[in-house]
């Protein structure tokens, strides 16, 4: 079995940025990102049935 890998993903741009092993990494990851461009454009995703989804 795969392991699930958790990533950051850049909404306006569709693109992900960067993978985690757990979601708590990718989390703390996404509200980085997010402060240190005043904006809520960076979410957690799963990569699941060939396209991403938001968890």
């Amino acid at each position: 079995m795969k392991a699930t890998k958790f990533t950051v993903v850049k909404k306006s741009a569709g693109y992900g940025i960067k993978s985690f092993s757990t979601e708590e990494q990718a989390r703390i990851y996404a509200q980085k990102c997010c402060q240190a461009n005043n904006n809520a454009n960076y979410i957690v995703c799963i990569w699941s049935e060939g396209c991403f989804q938001e968890i």
